[in-house]
């Protein structure tokens, strides 16, 4: 099995258990005493951001190579911050329209836009969890203070889908959550 690390052969070990494991601890250790992080890993040209271990420990018998690519933390963070400006940039608008759902009667089709939108913004909420966990000192109040603003929301519309209050889970998308995320985006724009 071949096996590099960002692109660069590091060598060739056997397809056995011990073998794998013994590479991937010497080789992790020297990437995290890099200051570098696992961005993802690539197996036999199939790329994984997570559970690559697990796939590593179900498969390393058939395994022909895995190429490991890191980033440091300051790509890390450059990258995470593009993302979610990114992401905020068509989530925005498309909240707006999810808020205008709730003022009439909801179909089946807009139940699902409104899944997708919870969905999004726990993609968002993780995107900053992760900046949290990269310790951007800085801007670290900045970052909970929106987390924490944004949880406060979520958990106030779940208590207003719980009660069918469906015109305030509008209110609180239209008039609180927009309004911090568009106010994140001008903050991470900076």
């Amino acid at each position: 099995m071949r096996v590099d690390v960002d692109n660069v052969n590091v060598k060739e070990i056997d397809n056995s258990i011990q073998s794998v494991n013994n590479w991937w601890m010497e080789v992790t250790s020297k990437i995290y005493k890099q200051d570098r992080f696992i961005y993802c890993v690539e197996i036999n040209g199939q790329v994984f951001y997570n559970e690559y271990e697990r796939v590593i420990l179900d498969n390393f018998q058939t395994i022909e190579s895995i190429n490991i690519r890191t980033k440091t933390k300051q790509e890390s963070i450059t990258e995470t911050l593009s993302n979610i400006n990114e992401y905020l940039a068509g989530f925005l608008p498309a909240s707006s329209k999810v808020a205008d759902y709730f003022y009439g009667e909801l179909s089946d089709n807009e139940w699902n836009q409104f899944s997708s939108f919870v969905s999004g913004l726990q993609w968002i909420i993780d995107a900053i969890r992760f900046l949290e966990t990269l310790n951007v000192n800085s801007d670290m109040d900045l970052l909970v203070s929106n987390r924490t603003e944004i949880e406060r929301i979520i958990a106030e519309m779940d208590q207003s889908l719980q009660k069918r209050e469906y015109v305030m889970v509008g209110d609180l998308i239209q008039y609180e959550l927009v309004p911090v995320l568009e106010n994140y985006k001008l903050q991470i724009q900076e």
